[in-house]
């Protein structure tokens, strides 16, 4: 005998369709993203929302990559037009959604205008990724372990419904159309690189040499150190509803 799946709730139906939404357009940004940023860096800085300053005094775009804050996405891509080389190898993708009534639902063009509706044209949401990257040697650079996180905003211009459409589908099968804008992106490594240790390597915890005698033994760093347990005790790092990258 076996036992029937329980029948999901009209709300969780449409979070379970929003969660799809947000993956298939995680995946095709995340394509787009690292290959503009190894192939045509001119081109970084349209992936951003247009810089704004609320009445709070809040900025966005937000950026901080590796601890150093960026105005807005050209001045980021003014840093990697600096860099000699980038190679992103993304090992690790998860995709949720955040704010499903973001944009309000006048701004769809061609939308039905009613609050409850087109929440796939209308939500925000977040992007995490985890990899390894090289940077400006391209044979002999060292591979550093990363994490990166985004949360993507909609673009109305790329979402707007035309005259007389009827399906809803947002296609990515033909690549990335800047659909959502990055509003907030923080990344940061999550291995240290050698000339970042210093001093500190002395009193880094040690593990045995394998075949050496006398205890000696080499730092422990990367994945059980600093700032990787940060990210996996916030939830970022395990696999979830995205699509797990080789």
């Amino acid at each position: 005998m076996t036992m029937e799946e329980p029948e999901l709730t009209p709300e969780e139906r449409l979070s379970l369709k929003l969660d799809s939404v947000a993956c298939a357009a995680a995946e095709s940004f995340i394509d787009a993203y690292y290959e503009t940023l190894k192939t045509n860096r001119n081109g970084i800085g349209a992936f951003y929302c247009p810089r704004a300053v609320a009445p709070d005094g809040v900025a966005t775009p937000s950026i901080v990559w590796n601890g150093e804050t960026y105005e807005d996405g050209d001045a980021l891509q003014h840093f990697f037009q600096g860099v000699t080389y980038t190679h992103f190898q993304i090992e690790d993708l998860d995709a949720n959604t955040l704010n499903p009534t973001f944009l309000p639902a006048n701004d769809i063009q061609g939308g039905s205008c009613n609050a409850s509706n087109d929440l796939e044209r209308r939500m925000s949401f977040i992007v995490v990724v985890t990899g390894s990257v090289r940077l400006e040697e391209q044979l002999k650079g060292p591979l550093r372990e990363f994490a990166e996180s985004f949360v993507l905003v909609p673009n109305p211009a790329k979402l707007a419904l035309s005259p007389g459409q009827t399906s809803k589908h947002i296609p990515f099968e033909g690549g990335w159309d800047k659909q959502w804008l990055i509003q907030t992106q923080n990344f940061t490594f999550t291995e240290w690189a050698q000339d970042e240790l210093g001093d500190f390597v002395r009193d880094a915890p040690t593990q045995p040499v394998s075949g050496k005698a006398g205890g000696g033994g080499k730092p422990v760093f990367g994945r059980n150190r600093g700032p990787f347990n940060a990210f996996a005790a916030a939830g970022l790092l395990g696999k979830g509803k995205g699509k797990a990258l080789a």
